[in-house]
């Protein structure tokens, strides 16, 4: 594959898009017709037609993505309890630790990986970043 050495907007465009939908720059670069990562880069410092501006935008976008899909995996209580096997017993419902269990390592999982994808865009310190998985850790906790 060769690298085209001009820029064009509508690699922007397609390049912008993939970011945010969560593609990688890797799998991105790996397609015919798309740039190396150093053309991106040069392009990204150059800035032409407002590529470094839009690159950052796309980027925002995916990581506050993730961010929001780890709210959600907090969130959702649908599955914690579930209804007990007996009609008679005194409790109608009984917690399901393991449904819990499943949230918190979908989390660390995907915490994991948004801290790798904000280290590499610089977004937030690493204590910033411990804050505010600590926040979504704690709203998955089980109450009580």
């Amino acid at each position: 594959m060769k690298d085209p050495s001009r820029y064009r907007q509508t690699i922007l465009d397609r390049i912008s898009f993939g970011i945010s939908r969560g593609r990688t720059l890797e799998s991105l670069c790996g397609v015919d017709g798309m740039p190396s990562l150093a053309t991106l880069r040069r392009w990204a410092r150059l800035d032409p037609d407002g590529f470094g501006a839009a690159f950052q935008r796309g980027r925002a976008f995916d990581l506050q993505a993730r961010l929001d899909a780890l709210l959600e995996i907090a969130d959702d209580s649908r599955d914690d309890w579930r209804p007990r096997a007996a009609p008679g017993d005194a409790a109608p419902a009984a917690f399901d630790r393991d449904n819990v269990t499943r949230a918190r390592l979908r989390i660390r999982a995907h915490g994991a990986d948004l801290a790798r994808a904000m280290a590499k865009a610089d977004d937030l310190s690493a204590d910033r970043l411990t804050g505010v998985l600590d926040v979504i850790a704690a709203r998955a906790a089980p109450e009580g």
